[in-house]
């Protein structure tokens, strides 16, 4: 009987120390479980990467996705760091003002200012494993970043 007992204390011990993830449908997961995916191009708590950091040539500016918008001067090199794990597709509106140089190197991605204006980067990026079989159900990225060159 003490030896049943102490395993019953014992396993309401253990279970205790352990989140429990919903299981039944239509219950959202636990926040405390970690089940919710977070995907950044910035370092934890904010901080966006140094410009030389996995960089060949530096950066005047850093670009990151969580800004919205970034300003320049004429002559200026900008870098973005993409998130592995996904097919990046970019695209500048005005490639007059600002355009993507033939660089790309461990997710970096760099652009030069070439004209005082405004226009947009448009960044989309595809999770991977949506050509998988069966394919993920993660979603797609769609940001714009609005950049001013001075």
């Amino acid at each position: 009987m003490p030896k049943m007992m102490l395993a019953c204390i014992l396993i309401m011990l253990v279970a205790g120390c352990a989140p429990i993830a919903a299981t039944q449908p239509g219950m959202a997961p636990s926040a405390t479980a970690g089940l919710v995916p977070q995907v950044s191009t910035s370092l934890p708590g904010g901080e966006t990467p140094e410009p030389t950091e996995g960089l060949a040539k530096p950066a005047d500016v850093v670009l990151a996705l969580e800004t919205g918008q970034a300003r320049m001067r004429v002559g200026e090199i900008a870098a973005l760091r993409l998130d592995e794990g996904y097919h990046w597709t970019l695209m500048v509106a005005d490639e007059r003002v600002f355009a993507q140089l033939d660089y790309e190197q461990d997710g970096w991605r760099r652009f030069a200012a070439l004209a005082a204006g405004t226009t947009t980067l448009r960044v989309q990026g595809d999770p991977l494993c949506l050509t998988a079989k069966p394919p993920c159900m993660a979603p797609s990225r769609l940001v714009e970043i609005e950049i001013i060159v001075e």
